[in-house]
């Protein structure tokens, strides 16, 4: 059972339906052959597995850490 408390809400509906409308377009223009692959969208963007992968180089050797 769920009860809606929209006094809690941290953003209000219309900017929460504005952020679903938007992502729904990204999704879209990431996928336009229409493929249903939940591997697809924002969500899934390849990321780096460390917050500052790319970013630190190593002071005496200059490689990246």
């Amino acid at each position: 059972m769920t009860t809606e408390v929209p006094e809690l809400r941290i953003i209000d509906a219309v900017l929460g339906d504005r952020v679903k409308a938007r992502q729904a377009g990204i999704r879209e223009a990431m996928n336009p052959a229409g493929v249903n692959d939940a591997r697809l969208g924002p969500e899934c963007a390849r990321r780096p597995a460390y917050l500052l992968s790319g970013l630190v180089r190593c002071a005496c050797c200059r490689q990246d850490t």
